[in-house]
């Protein structure tokens, strides 16, 4: 697999919380804000790390049961305002990026956060993709393989000429069943390929 050269992949898909921008801690202060508002246990950081990338119905049932998703999307709404230098873009994401695309690389967000959230981290981070793929746009979140799959058919490119970038295990197993390659970065990711950083994806050679 390489980014360059003959056999070189096509495009470049990402997933935003851990990868793209660093939320943990925005997270950890909005949940925890809902859990005040309404009266539910507060979520300490071990609870957000065990349950990191999943869904936002995952979250209302571990946290919020009772409630509906509009509801909790509504308040994460209201609260991002207040919280969004909490948003912490990581380190030349954005040159990245703009590398990625000198290169002929076509690039993709690909994330279970809200259309809203994430056009907000993308401005926010004064970064550009070809195409995102959000909550709004499949029925079923990672680990299912549908986003990766429609970011592809998007950028009109097969799979396995992708590389998926991921932190969690669910965006590994979306990748590997969408048929894409996929490179982990940070902790929670064992196996496969390793990224220190998302410079890294500069220096990947042809095998």
């Amino acid at each position: 697999m390489a980014l360059m050269g003959p056999t070189r992949l096509a495009a470049v898909l990402f997933d935003l919380d851990g990868v793209i921008v660093n939320t943990f801690a925005y997270w950890l202060t909005v949940m925890n804000r809902a859990a005040v508002h309404y009266r539910a246990p507060a979520i300490s950081a071990e609870d957000l790390r065990r349950t990191w990338g999943q869904s936002l119905q995952e979250d209302i049932r571990d946290s919020f049961p009772g409630h509906e998703a509009a509801e909790l999307e509504e308040f994460y709404r209201n609260e991002i305002p207040e919280l969004v230098e909490l948003l912490k873009v990581a380190p030349k994401a954005a040159a990245v990026l703009a590398t990625l695309h000198r290169g002929g690389l076509a690039t993709g967000l690909v994330t279970n956060a809200s259309g809203f959230f994430a056009r907000t981290v993308v401005e926010h981070g004064r970064l550009s993709f070809d195409v995102l793929v959000t909550a709004e746009d499949v029925g079923r979140p990672k680990p299912a393989p549908v986003c990766v799959q429609l970011a592809c058919g998007r950028l009109s490119v097969r799979p396995s000429r992708a590389l998926f970038v991921g932190d969690s295990p669910f965006d590994q197993k979306a990748a590997v069943a969408a048929g894409a390659h996929f490179a982990g970065i940070g902790d929670q990711v064992h196996t496969g390929l390793k990224l220190i950083s998302l410079t890294d994806l500069l220096h990947m050679e042809a095998e």
